[in-house]
């Protein structure tokens, strides 16, 4: 599948999920920027690895898959990140996040200043601005790149209402899941059903649309008064994680074509529905599978 001409940044931490199977590689921003890549998207992973064999199995990987890797940095100092991955009946995730890892030192250099004229989006997480280095390059980038998308991922203990306030008011997309928005809503004193609580913090923050997924149940988008609900599809799931991201890559690259928010949704849920049938976020698969 030929590349269209938006690129894309997908900004923030990349890293090994440590699984009780084994280890995988992942980070949001890597799941977004590989499925993207995969759904005909010019996605650019924007990033930091450690000088160790951890990083350079990730180069390995972004250079087998063709991804666009021309600025991810390479710390000198500090290790490649890992994740210990938790797995439970519920097919809910938990996540042990290691501290001070190369993710947490993106710089913003000569290589990074060149490519914002060429983007148009931006993809991010909170998880990134938990050292002041990563977020201070985040920051400097949302407010020169045109278009944000903000995909919530609140990871105790890096987060606070202060912080997603900001961030919040300088994005244009958000998505968050159901357990988020009930947490941003206790923040914010909103009340009502999920798709109130949505539709108020899109007023409030001034966003283009808000995404809101409900897992098994599915998920709806509210854009400009429309509201748009799909259930899930129905699929034996080995675990979710990734799945998340493959929701959002789906929907951003139908947005990105200019198709409707109804085929956006729809290409979203079948896109979070084939990763939650595989094992890790960046699993091999065949787009004409959807």
């Amino acid at each position: 599948m030929s590349e269209g001409t938006e690129k894309v940044i997908c900004f923030g931490e990349v890293l090994w999920d440590m699984l009780p199977q084994g280890k995988k590689i992942g980070g949001a921003p890597l799941n977004v920027a590989y499925h993207l890549k995969k759904l005909g998207i010019h996605s650019v992973l924007v990033s930091r690895v450690g000088n160790d064999e951890y990083g350079q199995e990730i180069r390995s990987f972004l250079n087998a898959k063709g991804l666009d890797h021309s600025v991810l940095q390479t710390d000198f100092i500090h290790p490649t990140g890992k994740v210990g991955v938790f797995l439970h009946p519920d097919q809910e995730v938990s996540y042990d996040i290691y501290n001070n890892a190369a993710w947490d030192y993106i710089a913003l250099n000569d290589e990074l200043n060149k490519i914002i004229p060429q983007t148009k989006y931006i993809v991010f997480g909170s998880l990134i601005t938990r050292h002041h280095t990563s977020r201070d390059t985040l920051l400097h980038l949302l407010n020169t790149v045109p278009v944000k998308v903000f995909d919530v991922n609140l990871r105790k203990p890096f987060y606070s209402k202060q912080l997603i306030q900001e961030l919040l008011e300088r994005s244009d997309i958000v998505k968050m899941n159901e357990g988020e928005l009930d947490i941003l809503a206790g923040w914010f004193d909103v009340h009502g059903s999920q798709r109130s609580k949505a539709e108020i913090l899109y007023d409030r923050f001034h966003l283009k649309a808000i995404i809101i997924t409900a897992g098994a149940k599915g998920g709806f988008v509210f854009s400009g008064g429309n509201y748009i609900f799909r259930e899930a599809h129905k699929v034996n799931i080995a675990d979710t994680v990734g799945s998340g991201d493959a929701f959002l890559a789906g929907f951003l690259s139908e947005c990105i074509k200019g198709s409707s928010l109804e085929q956006s949704l729809e290409r979203a849920n079948k896109m979070g529905a084939l990763i939650a049938q595989k094992q890790g976020g960046s699993p091999d698969y065949s787009v004409e599978a959807l």
